[in-house]
């Protein structure tokens, strides 16, 4: 896969996390988005697979926890 087909699936993968969120309003995804989000600014960036990844699972928990 080329950076902008990776681009294009984090976008589609934060779009939909976001999708889900507005329709539970419960915080069930929200962490997920932000994690998508940091992800698909790197995938921009040109950073690799492995870092977007690591970034995604990182912010994902870091927002998670903050938000308990």
């Amino acid at each position: 896969m080329d950076a902008g087909t990776i681009s294009i699936i984090w976008l589609v993968v934060l779009a939909i996390l976001l999708v889900i969120e507005f329709l539970t309003l419960g915080l069930t995804t929200v962490w997920f988005a932000g994690g998508a989000l940091v992800a698909f600014l790197v995938s921009l960036a040109g950073g690799p697979l492995w870092l977007q990844l690591l970034l995604f699972i990182a912010v994902s928990v870091e927002i998670g926890r903050a938000s308990c």
